[in-house]
């Protein structure tokens, strides 16, 4: 390999491994407003712990 395919393999490589962090971390997030949301918690408070608009929340966890 020269040097320039070394250094894309290896920076594909660690975008797929933060890729793949982040999608886990989303998940769980995810998971905890669904959660909570179903414990009676707002999407507004949600939002504001988690630097998200109430909005999102409320799509992803909506009243049940």
């Amino acid at each position: 390999m020269d040097e320039a395919e070394t250094e894309i393999r290896a920076a594909a490589k660690k975008r797929a491994e933060a890729e793949a962090a982040f999608k886990a971390a989303d998940g769980e997030l995810r998971d905890l407003f669904v959660k909570w949301r179903a414990q009676g918690r707002g999407p507004s408070d949600m939002g504001r712990w988690s630097n998200m608009t109430r909005e999102w929340v409320a799509k992803i966890a909506p009243k049940r």
